[in-house]
């Protein structure tokens, strides 16, 4: 049976490799991001895919923040399955 404090343990080394996958992932957001502001300042629309992109990262970031401060007992990826997203990508035309 596991303790609160063998759990807390075990948690020291996921957070520091969650935290890892988490920056090099923002990393890889941030570039997709500029070119999805670009892609949209000149065609008009989103594209659907690096939404949906961007949207995987919120929820991986939304689970692992609560996994780190003990909201929750579930892994994050890649100790668990990643999951679907929190929300679905809006695609909708404001207006």
């Amino acid at each position: 049976m596991k303790t609160e404090q063998s759990e807390a343990l075990v948690r020291i080394p996921i957070v520091i490799i969650g935290w890892i996958i988490m920056d090099l992932w923002a990393a890889l957001i941030v570039f997709v991001g500029v070119l999805h502001f670009f892609y949209a300042l000149f065609t008009g629309k989103r594209h659907k895919g690096m939404s949906v992109f961007a949207n995987y990262f919120v929820t991986y970031m939304f689970n692992f923040v609560r996994y780190a401060a003990f909201t929750t007992n579930k892994r994050p990826f890649p100790w668990n399955d990643f999951g679907k997203p929190a929300e679905k990508v809006d695609m909708k035309k404001k207006g």
